[in-house]
């Protein structure tokens, strides 16, 4: 009975199309001309890709004549080494609707529909649902089951050349656990329950970018984590920051950036409880907050751009209390379709259990989670292109970083599920990427990163700790309407060293999470402006791997669906 209301429960919410991700730490609402609001994510290299939460540092509104096409997403939550899509966006329609089945009760729901959609005024919602329900863990003999629903509300209202915006989120997750022989009161009947939510407010000053302008934005998340009834986490983080920029000059600007962060946690039942009758409570501080300043000064022309300024980070009850980071960019174009650029940051990360659970949903909550501070992390690169269709971008980088965290089934020190530690590295690493576009009827990018790894060497490609990435896809057009897209990506030689004390002496066994290697194909048809058609395959090979130790990556999974937009 209890399987059938929990496979009732996510096709109802399925239906319903709930949910979407919450608002990432990388992204900015853009309002366009006609006020559609988009959303645009940024990444770097040397961050795991992750579904984060409300960023409180307003950015710039572009008012334009451009739109964004409406997402169909065909994404399956496969366990993937780095979660799941969870990007949304509106096109010129008022709404949208996806909807996809597949293998293993995978479900993939989404919707969004703009409530307002006024020259000034704008108001939407946007929800997405994610599941899969009978997987077998190939690894620890169980069926994994999750279930992630997420729904976003946000406002935006131009008044007297000022932006004001407002956005709040709910999302509610739940998957099973693992057992471990030596613990009776955890079993794979168990569930680890989620409940996030957040918001945030803000205004930003655009009335003339080339004098004065200044932008605040205050936000609130709460992630909350219970397992069953065995222990509940609170994590509670405070966000406030504010920047102000002056012109300097015809093509310079100084800008004074200010972000404050504060998180606090609360338990309540936090006992397990081992065959012994030993029991095992959190280790956690109950309080931490960073300051950050970044002053810069920018300056542009045809031919270059500078960026230099600092990240000076103050530290609350979490470590050294002061560092200092380079917060430096310059590219220069030699001629057109050729240039080089230097990228030279750093800085303090508060890790969050918030932003960690995107990308691993097996996180313990009994153990804490340190800080990690990156000295420097700088490349120097080229960029090649586009001519005729092609494109490159290579890079050569090195970084130190303190305090890396990677997780790992600590069975030995109570876990039942994959705690963090801390290590140390330093290191080279390279890459590079190229793209060729024929007219538009196909396109063909390929990718590679390297990192030599070792215990306090090297670079972090990943939490999953890969050597090499490689990764290439194909989109084709072959008839109007019909999109087919082949991609493949291989995380090779991923090997996590696991620092141990052993009679005082400090070593680094090293522990194989194997190759992890992805091959799918996509296939998209339009049938009108309104209704898209599509399928998707994924890990076509059947690969096993594990996501981190002792919960395995999906095998072959196939998901047909639907998108509307209206």
């Amino acid at each position: 009975m209890t399987k059938i209301k929990y496979i009732a429960s996510a096709l109802f919410c399925s239906a319903l199309s709930l949910t979407a991700v919450a608002q990432s730490l990388s992204k900015e609402i853009v309002i366009e001309k006609d006020y559609v609001p988009v959303e645009q994510k940024a990444t770097r290299l040397n961050e795991t890709p992750s579904i984060a939460k409300i960023q409180p540092t307003a950015k710039n509104i572009d008012f334009s004549n451009w739109n964004a096409p409406s997402a169909t997403g065909t994404d399956i939550p496969t366990l993937l080494p780095y979660g799941y899509n969870t990007t949304h966006k509106f096109g010129a329609k008022r709404g949208y609707l996806s909807y996809g089945l597949g293998l293993n009760w995978n479900m993939n729901g989404s919707a969004g529909y703009k409530i307002i959609d006024k020259e000034k005024t704008a108001l939407n919602v946007w929800l997405q649902h994610n599941s899969f329900w009978n997987y077998k863990n190939e690894i620890a003999d169980y069926k994994q089951k999750f279930l992630n629903e997420i729904v976003s509300l946000n406002f935006a209202h131009n008044i007297n050349h000022r932006t004001i915006t407002a956005e709040a989120f709910y999302h509610f997750a739940r998957g099973n656990y693992r057992k471990f022989d030596n613990i009776t009161s955890i079993t794979s009947q168990d569930f680890n329950n989620v409940n996030e939510f957040g918001a945030n407010v803000g205004i930003l000053n655009n009335s003339d970018l080339d004098k004065f302008n200044y932008n605040a934005k205050l936000a609130y998340n709460h992630f909350g984590n219970s397992i069953t009834d065995h222990n509940a986490l609170s994590e509670n983080q405070f966000n406030l920051a504010a920047g102000a920029s002056m012109a300097t000059g015809d093509d310079s600007r100084a800008r004074l950036d200010v972000a404050f962060d504060y998180l606090h946690y609360g338990y309540t039942k936090t006992e397990i409880i081992y065959a012994g009758g030993t029991t095992v409570k959190p280790n956690l501080d109950a309080d931490k907050a960073k300051l950050r300043l970044t002053p810069h000064f920018t300056k542009s022309s045809d031919k270059f751009l500078l960026r230099l300024g600092l990240n000076i980070d103050l530290s609350f009850s979490d470590g050294t209390i002061f560092r200092i980071s380079p917060d430096v960019k310059m590219e220069y174009k030699f001629i057109d379709g050729f240039s080089a650029y230097l990228d030279a940051t750093g800085g303090k990360k508060l890790n969050t259990f918030a932003n960690i659970y995107p990308q691993n949903h097996f996180m313990s909550a009994l153990a804490p989670i340190n800080s990690t501070y990156t000295p420097i992390d700088g490349k120097f690169g080229v960029k090649v292109g586009a001519f005729g269709g092609f494109k490159a971008n290579a890079w050569l980088g090195y970084g130190i970083v303190k305090n890396q965290q990677f997780a790992h089934n600590s069975n030995s020190l109570g876990m039942f599920s994959s705690s963090y530690y801390s290590i140390d590295l330093k290191g080279l690493y390279f890459g590079i990427d190229a793209s060729y576009s024929y007219m538009k009827i196909a396109r063909l990018s390929v990718g590679a990163r390297y990192a030599a790894q070792d215990a306090e060497k090297g670079y972090a490609l990943g939490s999953d700790r890969p050597e090499y990435i490689l990764n290439a896809n194909l989109e084709v057009m072959p008839i109007e309407k019909l999109t087919l897209n082949l991609g493949y990506e291989l995380r090779g030689n991923r090997t996590l060293y696991i620092p141990t004390w052993t009679n005082e002496i400090l070593a680094y066994p090293s522990y194989s999470l194997g190759d992890a290697n992805n091959l799918r194909f996509g296939a998209k048809y339009q049938i009108n402006e309104m209704i898209d058609l599509y399928a998707s395959l994924e890990n076509i090979l059947n690969k096993k791997w594990s996501i981190v130790d002792g919960y395995s990556a999906q095998g072959f999974t196939a998901l047909a669906g639907f998108a509307l937009k209206f």
